[in-house]
């Protein structure tokens, strides 16, 4: 019995001075709190201009295709592939010969029934002839000169005017050709001004008005910038794509846009003042929705967020924040509500 007490006691020795030892190391104490780092901005009021960019082509202020009105072998071209014309300039012509004749015929025509009526006149005026063969007279005279009409613009027919100043773009007829009408002959174009389209959504087409400004930019041209002029809007939207025609007009004197270029059409929409505007970066997508943290208290607070328009990498926010929230923009992606966090950088 007294060597088993013995051993009882040695074991209660033992328990106490292990544990002497746990508490020197520590065992039970907290453990430090899990800070996460990131970076914030300060929301303050802010002004926003949405800037609208739309795909657009540049045509031809004016371009025709050219036919002539009266069949017969071409017989000369005044204009070849890319020349300068002026309005009322001859670019080609048909060969003649049968019409040429018809005008002599029909002026000769004309001349005699001409002095028939007047000399009818004068003998009705003298109760030599009747009143029908006044009118018989006159009827003759009448008809002759139509066909003399008619002759003459046969004739301008079988030649091609320029209907206004442009360029040839392209030909499709060489002498001796033999033309109908209604055949393309030649297709001109007018360059000094030229239109640019491009279609927006009906969102966009509001913000457009007859004779606004807006900047034009050309891809085969770089960086470049040519300012022009709304000059239409399509009152309804095409069916299919529901996007409204909107058209520009620039003037184009020096002969750098060229139809067919393709471009883009840069606007102001519309100016916000006094919004709050944040950094895209700080907003995280959850199925609920967009949201973003800031920081309270050293801690993460997250808030549903409802946004406005946008532009390049910042949106306006209409509800979640107010002025003086600090919005955390880096770091966030990972966050929980309530999760420690520490600022390393205030973005300015």
């Amino acid at each position: 019995m007294r060597r088993f007490g013995k051993i009882a006691a040695l074991c209660l020795v033992g328990l106490v001075a292990c544990g002497g030892e746990d508490s020197e190391l520590g065992v039970g104490e907290p453990e430090t709190k899990r800070q996460t780092n990131v970076a914030v901005v300060v929301v303050r009021p802010d002004t926003m201009t949405q800037i609208g960019r739309y795909p657009a082509s540049v045509e031809a202020w004016r371009d025709v295709q050219l036919s002539f009105l009266e069949s017969g072998s071409v017989a000369k071209i005044e204009r070849a592939l890319g020349d300068s014309v002026k309005k009322g300039d001859l670019i080609a012509r048909l060969h003649t010969y049968l019409l040429d004749a018809a005008l002599i015929e029909a002026q000769a025509g004309a001349k005699f029934h001409r002095y028939n009526y007047e000399n009818s006149r004068q003998l009705f005026d003298d109760g030599t002839i009747s009143e029908q063969d006044l009118y018989a007279a006159e009827y003759e005279e009448r008809r002759a000169a139509s066909a003399l009409a008619t002759v003459r613009q046969r004739l301008k027919n079988a030649t091609l005017l320029a209907p206004f100043t442009g360029e040839v773009a392209a030909r499709w007829i060489e002498v001796g050709d033999l033309a109908q009408p209604g055949q393309p002959a030649v297709r001109l174009v007018q360059g000094d001004t030229v239109r640019m389209t491009a279609w927006l959504p009906e969102g966009d087409i509001g913000d457009f008005a007859v004779g606004r400004s807006v900047e034009v930019q050309i891809d085969a041209l770089g960086s470049r910038s040519f300012t022009g002029e709304v000059d239409r809007v399509g009152p309804a939207a095409e069916t299919e794509r529901r996007v409204y025609p909107l058209e520009v007009r620039i003037e184009n004197g020096e002969g750098e846009l060229k139809p067919g270029m393709a471009g883009k059409l840069r606007a102001q929409r519309r100016r916000m003042e006094n919004v709050l505007v944040i950094p895209r970066d700080a907003l995280v997508e959850r199925e609920s929705g967009p949201i973003v943290f800031v920081v309270e208290n050293e801690k993460a607070v997250l808030r549903d967020v409802v946004l406005g328009p946008s532009e390049g990498h910042r949106v306006v926010v209409r509800q979640g924040l107010a002025a003086g929230d600090t919005l955390v923009v880096a770091g966030g992606r990972d966050l929980i509500s309530g999760e420690g966090v520490a600022i390393r950088n205030v973005i300015r």
